[in-house]
């Protein structure tokens, strides 16, 4: 069985804002895949759920059209109580993301969630008027339950 490993590079802005290029170190894989782009608040959680083996489900916003809150390349982690670092924009799309992110929680299957903010739903205002294609996926799985 092949080792996996991870590494990082870590750059700061001057405002010292953060930024992590995670990559995954697998012998059978050359070069290491970058897997995404994160703040050093998710990074650092990442970490210390690979440390101590605790589930972890990452959404990244991976395609965006039209006006959306963020772009393509957000990410927020969620937790297994279901609280979150990090947003892909609020609202009820995120709501719907979340919720996408605790059935992989359970299921460990990866899933992509299209958040259309164009049609208002009721007592709601979509104003945005785009589209967001998010990847969910378990940040860490048993090897043993693959």
């Amino acid at each position: 069985m092949a080792e996996h490993g991870l590494r990082a590079r870590i750059t700061w802005s001057k405002m010292g804002i953060s930024s992590a290029f995670c990559l995954t170190y697998d012998p059978n894989i050359k070069p290491a895949i970058i897997l995404y782009t994160m703040s050093i608040e998710i990074f650092q959680e990442l970490l210390e759920a690979n440390e101590s083996g605790s589930p972890r489900v990452v959404a990244t916003v991976a395609e965006t059209t039209g006006s959306t809150p963020r772009s393509a390349g957000a990410t927020m982690l969620i937790r297994p109580d279901g609280s979150m670092v990090g947003t892909i924009g609020g609202g009820c799309g995120e709501a719907e993301v979340w919720q996408g992110a605790m059935d992989t929680m359970q299921d460990g299957k990866p899933r992509t969630i299209v958040v259309d903010l164009t049609e208002p739903t009721e007592g709601d205002d979509k104003i945005c008027g785009g589209v967001m294609h998010v990847f969910v996926e378990q940040a860490f799985s048993n090897p043993s339950e693959a």
